[in-house]
């Protein structure tokens, strides 16, 4: 089952990076601006995978509607008409549920109702595998597999630095300056002298005040980094709970259609058809139970999201 804090935890987090455009380091902005695109198609693809929620409601009232009849013995001219036609349906929605499912993987984008027809859909299908417009959860791992090469640089610059500001003593034009005017100061006793030296000690200290203000920016942009990974990989399984639940959707409606094939091959139906109303009654009670489910947590999801 979908667990509705989960599904929030993943709004909360997608829309918390779009907040954050422009406010990092041009490599953690470029990725940013790819989590918003990522955000954009994740919403697309809970709203869609509602419309097929309303398709599998439909579908469920004429399941009902055979299960009764094979309860009740109807003839089996009229079962038959009517398990042929909950076939083709079923093979059509199971055909529908994989593709919502690889939506979260494989972005094709084209239907083989777009123009350019089955040749459009196969290429893009061939482009998005070989790394050309993945599907959601294929660019979220991208991003994280792009991030721990750009974490140990940023670590190092890091360290680097905080040598640096330890051991900071000035330019080479301060060093000579500061030089010159202590030993003037100290050999002459001559307040002007005094007045520069302390000037000079003090532009010093202002200078590591502004490195040490430019490492804590560093060290801060290094925890916001770590922050965007943990969040992405929370993103992530997240959404594989969702693939996982359309998996196992596309398995009961495939256990539907099984079983509807062997009905037509069996010469004994009377046990094929109370065998039928068993996988009926098991598979169509799962799968509707866990839609309605679905079909709350969802939009409940989508709703708290616009609100926010």
């Amino acid at each position: 089952m979908i667990d509705e804090k989960t599904m929030k935890i993943i709004m909360k987090n997608f829309k918390y990076w779009t907040k954050e455009i422009g406010k990092h380091s041009n490599i953690m902005n470029k990725h940013i601006k790819e989590v918003k695109k990522l955000y954009d198609m994740f919403r697309k693809f809970v709203k869609d995978s509602l419309d097929f929620n309303n398709r599998l409601k439909n579908y469920a009232v004429k399941v009902s509607f055979i299960k009764k009849c094979l309860n009740e013995n109807c003839s089996n001219e009229g079962i038959l008409v009517l398990l042929n036609d909950l076939l083709k349906e079923s093979n059509e929605n199971y055909i529908l549920a994989k593709e919502l499912e690889k939506r979260l993987y494989v972005d094709v984008g084209v239907s083989f109702d777009d123009k350019g027809g089955v040749m459009k859909y196969i290429k893009k299908l061939v482009n998005s595998i070989i790394g050309y417009g993945g599907g959601i959860m294929n660019e979220i791992r991208k991003i994280q597999n792009s991030l721990p090469g750009y974490i140990e640089d940023f670590k190092n610059e890091i360290a680097s630095d905080e040598k640096a500001l330890i051991s900071y003593k000035g330019d080479t034009l301060y060093i000579i300056y500061f030089f010159v005017v202590s030993n003037l100061a100290r050999f002459t006793e001559m307040k002007v002298f005094e007045k520069a030296k302390k000037d000079a000690e003090n532009w010093l200290k202002e200078e590591k005040k502004v490195i040490k203000n430019q490492l804590s920016g560093k060290q801060d942009e290094l925890k916001m980094i770590n922050l965007f990974n943990d969040n992405l990989e929370t993103i992530y399984f997240g959404i594989g709970e969702i693939n996982t639940f359309w998996g196992e959707q596309s398995e009961s409606i495939k256990n539907i259609i099984t079983n509807l094939k062997n009905f037509e091959s069996q010469k004994d139906q009377n046990i094929q058809q109370s065998l039928t109303v068993h996988i009926l009654n098991k598979n169509w009670e799962d799968i509707e139970r866990k839609c309605q489910s679905y079909n709350k947590v969802m939009n409940n999801v989508l709703y708290n999201d616009y609100l926010d």
